[in-house]
């Protein structure tokens, strides 16, 4: 639970949003102020020091008790600020010098100890116990790694040695993650802020309800476009739910769909925006640093996998409404076209000029060349922003930036200590035995070990480990690279929809005022796709476009008829044919599933057919009048 800040503290977060802007507008552009060139580690500590002070004021040591801990927050906030500014200015040395491995003095092993204390605690108040409780393992198992059984064995180090590696070595909390963040993440965050802060939401919302809100369920057609619009940009399921569910849910039960359908569909959607080009989340941006090629590869891989899943879940809802007879909502209450893009066309310019810069490889700049395109136009525009509006925003970038530098730091901890120990590359190699060299069956293992973590971490975190983990051992058996990583994060997002956890659907459950179980189960069904889509394009890599253009446009075809097919056996409605009985629908899943997974053309005819033949004998067997047996 957040603390409500007083004035004084407003200014000292608007204070670090600036501060997180000019610092890391000062490294993306590679700026030399008076000769000083900033070093990544360097740079790394100040936006660590910056994000922990932050989260450590605006978090309390214990929920509920915001005031009587906030000396004690406040004097290890200061700490933490203090001791990230002392490795930053000696950036050079801790590289030159390999402080991780032999330290100067006794001062750095104690501040390598508090830093990294301090890291864990901000976590803690973050993402809550679990994610800390496992970081909290990682940053002790080098010291226990050469006394751990056969397939955790590793190299063995000192206390003292663990701490100061984790703190000031390359490899763990200033690693991959912490890189990521501020060489490409950074930029995308703030992007996302200043979207929504200046009316980006509400031109997505606006745009959906003019784009989909006629037809047949036309409520829950809205909440998918505005979900896929909005989450795209803000990278996390739960905040999407609770920013566009709030507008979307309860008009979706005004227009006819059941609580549970409302919260359902809303969760789905949301969820999906976690793999929605352009921006995606920060997995995306992990997964090219893993990957060593560009972002927009990444979202090139991405487009078909998201739209397919899209592309399901609206079929699934207007087969749910042709069953229900739920119409669209009154022309009288939607916005026409026209209007919205008159006024909302700055977020569309805004967007294109994204695109545009990812095209050209420009990741990281890309974001704030158009976050300066957007400011331009807000502010030579009739409103623009006032004084107080701006506050808000430096706030919220601060809080924002925050939370993930909290969280991404930390995860760090994993990639050091498996690096550091050598256990990642043979924990790889025992999984591959476990599943006997079967390819298929390692699969199976890598998705049952995605969801499970992705119940208890968040995404990225969940991401990493099984980066370094288990896709070595997958892309072993002859898959596609980008393919493996892109399932491991469809698995891991998986959760966020799926019971026991199905993070996504308690805020949405709430919203729609009904259990959080009928939303979990229902959001099983509608979000479907995310369970089948990973082995498709896993098996055939020409879902990600990888491969001939013929070959993937007759694949990439036959996906979106699977799809489509898999969801009228779900829904038990098809059009043309009408209600589904139980004895038609089931196999018409299983075949649409099969098509869309099949690695082969002459898999996908053979469903195909099975499929028509399913549909054809339904249609018959309702225009058939009944059979009356005389006695």
């Amino acid at each position: 639970m957040k603390r409500t800040l007083n004035p004084f503290w407003h200014t000292i977060a608007v204070a670090n949003g600036i501060g997180f802007l000019l610092v890391s507008v000062y490294y993306i552009f590679n700026l030399n102020f008076l000769g000083f060139l900033l070093p990544l580690n360097s740079y790394i500590y100040v936006l660590l020091g910056l994000g922990l002070w932050q989260v450590l004021i605006v978090y309390p040591m214990i929920a509920g008790q915001a005031r009587g801990t906030f000396p004690l927050d406040l004097g290890l906030a200061a700490a933490s600020l203090a001791v990230c500014l002392y490795f930053a200015w000696h950036g050079r040395d801790i590289t030159a010098g390999g402080w991780m491995l032999v330290p100067p003095n006794d001062m750095v092993v104690w501040l390598s100890g508090i830093l990294c204390v301090l890291v864990l605690e901000a976590l803690r108040r973050v993402a809550g116990f679990s994610l800390f409780l496992l970081c909290t393992l990682f940053v002790l198992f080098p010291v226990f790694a050469d006394r751990m059984p056969s397939f955790l064995l590793g190299n063995g180090f000192t206390f003292v040695e663990s701490l100061t590696m984790h703190a000031l070595d390359s490899q763990s909390l200033v690693g991959i993650p912490m890189a990521v963040t501020g060489t490409l993440l950074m930029g995308y965050i703030i992007f996302g802020v200043v979207l929504k802060r200046t009316g980006g939401g509400q031109f997505f919302l606006d745009s959906a309800s003019a784009l989909m809100g006629r037809y047949r369920g036309g409520a829950g057609k809205i909440a998918v476009i505005a979900s896929a619009f909005f989450g795209s940009m803000s990278g996390s399921s739960v905040s999407n739910v609770i920013t566009t569910g709030s507008v979307t849910i309860p008009a979706m039960k005004r227009t006819g769909f059941a609580p549970h359908q409302a919260g359902a569909i809303e969760a789905c959607a949301s969820t999906g925006g976690m793999v929605m080009p352009p921006v995606m989340g920060a997995v995306a941006f992990l997964m090219a640093q893993f990957l060593g090629i560009s972002y927009f590869t990444v979202v090139v891989a991405a487009i078909v996998p998201s739209l397919l899943f899209y592309f399901g879940l609206l079929v699934t809802l207007d087969c749910q409404a042709a069953r229900a007879g739920i119409g669209g909502v009154p022309v009288s209450e939607l916005p026409r076209g026209r209007e919205v893009l008159k006024r909302g066309w700055p977020f569309v310019g805004t967007l294109l000029v994204l695109i545009y810069m990812l095209y050209l490889q420009l990741e990281a700049p890309a974001p704030f060349w158009a976050i300066l395109f957007l400011l331009v136009v807000v502010c030579f525009r009739k409103r623009g922003m006032t004084r107080g509006d701006v506050a808000d925003l430096l706030e919220d970038i601060s809080v924002s930036v925050s939370e993930l530098i909290a969280t991404l730091g930390a995860v760090g901890f994993i990639i050091g200590a498996m690096s550091f120990t050598g256990v990642g590359t043979a924990l790889s190699g025992e999984l591959i035995a476990l599943a006997g060299n079967n390819p298929y069956l390692l699969l199976i293992m890598g998705a049952f070990a995605s969801f499970v973590l992705g119940m208890g971490l968040t995404t990225s975190a969940c991401y990493i480990f099984l980066a370094v983990v288990l896709a070595p051992g997958v892309v072993s058996q002859g898959f596609n690279e980008i393919a493996v990583h892109l399932f491991i994060l469809y698995w891991a997002i998986a959760s966020n929809i799926t019971p026991p956890v199905a993070l996504a659907c308690f805020p949405a459950a709430r919203i729609a005022e009904t259990s959080y179980f009928r939303v979990g189960f229902t959001a099983v069904g509608f979000g479907f796709v995310t369970y089948i889509v990973p082995f498709a394009f896993v098996l055939n890599p020409s879902l990600i476009l990888v491969g001939d253009p013929l070959s993937m446009v007759v694949h990439i075809t036959f996906a979106f008829i699977g799809v489509a097919l898999a969801a009228f056996g779900i829904s038990r409605y098809a059009p043309f044919v009408g209600k589904l009985e139980w004895f038609a629908a089931i196999p018409l899943v299983a075949a649409g599933v099969a098509i869309t997974i099949a690695p082969n053309v002459e898999a996908e005819l053979v469903g195909l057919a099975l499929s028509v033949a399913i549909l054809a004998l339904s249609r018959f067997l309702r225009r058939c009048p009944p059979i009356v047996v005389q006695g």
